[in-house]
C-alpha cells in the first residue's frame, strides 16, 4: 500500500468554493487569453467554464476582463485588482 498526501487549497463564499481546480481554470484563462483558449486547453467546454467563472464572480466579484472582439480579437485577462 502506498501512502500519498496532498492538500487542496479551497475558499468559500456566500456557498461558492473555489477549488483547486477553478485556479487551474484562472490560469489558463491568463496564458491562453480568453475563456475559450482556456477551455480548449483543459478539455472543457466553452458554456460550463463561462458559467463557472461567472458562478464565481457572483460571490467574490470580479476575476476577469472580458474585452469584446474588434481589431484585437478580444479576450479575457484576469481581473487586475488595485492596479
Amino acid at each position: 500500500m502506498t501512502l500519498e498526501k496532498g492538500f487542496e487549497p479551497r475558499l468559500a463564499r456566500d456557498g461558492v468554493t473555489v477549488t483547486g481546480r477553478d485556479i487551474e481554470m484562472l490560469r489558463a484563462i491568463d496564458e491562453q487569453g480568453s475563456m475559450s483558449g482556456a477551455a480548449d486547453a483543459l478539455g472543457r467546454s466553452y458554456p460550463h467554464l463561462q458559467r463557472r467563472v461567472d458562478e464565481i464572480e457572483g460571490a467574490f466579484g470580479p476575476l476577469t476582463t472580458r474585452v469584446r472582439g474588434g481589431s484585437d480579437g478580444g479576450g479575457d485577462r484576469p481581473h487586475r485588482r488595485g492596479t
